[in-house]
């Protein structure tokens, strides 16, 4: 029992000493920076994908967007105005709260019965 536990000792000092060698022997070497006349070079040519983007969205046509006509607005219809009287076509009666109101479809202009 004490053996397996040395050589489990052992197998972990190994392994951390050799991913010490490895990080210290990466740490030195610095990657490849690109020298500045490749990065001159690669911004000139995306400045000129870039001005050629500009020069054919300039040459499009705008988008016009028309504003809508008008906004709907709530009519307020007094009590017992219809009682009398029928409910435009395509008008839905509803009640909320002991109130009576009416849906009106926007799509189709009210029409009477």
């Amino acid at each position: 029992m004490v053996r397996y536990r040395f050589l489990a000792v052992v197998a972990l000092a190994g392994v951390l000493t050799g991913l010490a060698l490895f990080a210290m022997s990466r740490a030195g070497q610095e990657p490849a920076a690109p020298s500045q006349s490749d990065e001159v070079r690669d911004l000139r040519k995306r400045v000129e994908q870039l001005e050629a983007c500009v020069a054919e969205l300039e040459q499009r046509t705008p988008r016009v967007i028309v504003p809508a006509q008008g906004k709907p607005q709530l009519r307020v219809v007094p009590e017992g105005k219809f009682d009398a009287q029928p409910v435009p076509k395509g008008w839905i009666p509803r009640e909320f709260n002991g109130q009576r109101y009416y849906d009106i479809p926007l799509e189709t202009p009210p029409q009477p019965r």
